[in-house]
């Protein structure tokens, strides 16, 4: 990846997404060797970060709603964050598959997306905007995050191996994963601005024609 002298913002974001592309794969890669060198050496345990889980807290403890002075608040039963998973190979090996699974998921969409939109941005920043596979780019990007809203959706109803098992403090209990984000309407977004470029580059094309 060689830096372009006629700078632009377009070659800008378009090395922001290839640095992106590489700290995903280094993330994934560095996630990959520690879990592999302790099934590998003595320790026989794995590690697993940032897997967004969803808390429900039940019965009476349940905050509910709060009012004071014509002013309430009402406070959902419901907490969003992110657990680290430490488990041991022996035991629990189908645990690891199923969270593993789920980071390498993220990290293959963050992937795809950053991949094809850093395609547009490349035709962008050599002069053509209306070459025709930037349409298609679009086209797949968007199709992918409809595809992963789809499959996020799916993945809430799963049982959770081991979490589902865990007693905690204060009443909560662990829901379902909470795959990250909706991707329903930036998807719908992005597919229509594929159908607005592939629309511009026939009108380009059509254009040049007639000059």
């Amino acid at each position: 990846m060689r830096l372009k002298k006629d700078w632009s913002i377009a070659y800008f974001l378009y090395y922001i997404s290839q640095i992106g592309i590489w700290l995903t794969v280094i993330n994934i890669a560095v996630l990959f060797f520690v879990n592999g060198s302790s099934y590998i050496g003595s320790d026989s345990n794995y590690l697993i970060h940032d897997i967004p889980v969803t808390l429900t807290m039940g019965g009476s403890e349940s905050p509910g709603a709060f009012e004071q002075d014509n002013f309430s608040v009402d406070i959902y039963p419901n907490l969003e964050t992110t657990a680290v998973i430490q488990g041991n190979f022996n035991d629990h090996l189908s645990s690891f598959f199923f969270y593993n699974s789920l980071r390498l998921y993220q990290a293959i969409l963050i992937i795809v997306v950053l991949y094809f939109f850093g395609k547009v941005l490349k035709n962008v920043a050599e002069g053509n905007p209306f070459e025709r596979s930037s349409s298609t780019y679009f086209y797949i990007i968007g199709w992918t995050l409809l595809g992963a809203s789809i499959l996020n959706i799916m993945i809430q109803f799963i049982p959770l191996p081991l979490l589902n098992e865990l007693t905690l403090p204060s009443g909560y209990t662990f829901s379902s994963i909470q795959p990250h984000y909706d991707y329903l309407l930036i998807g719908l977004f992005v597919l229509v601005l594929g159908y607005v470029f592939k629309e511009g580059t026939r009108f380009y094309e059509e254009l040049k024609l007639t000059i």
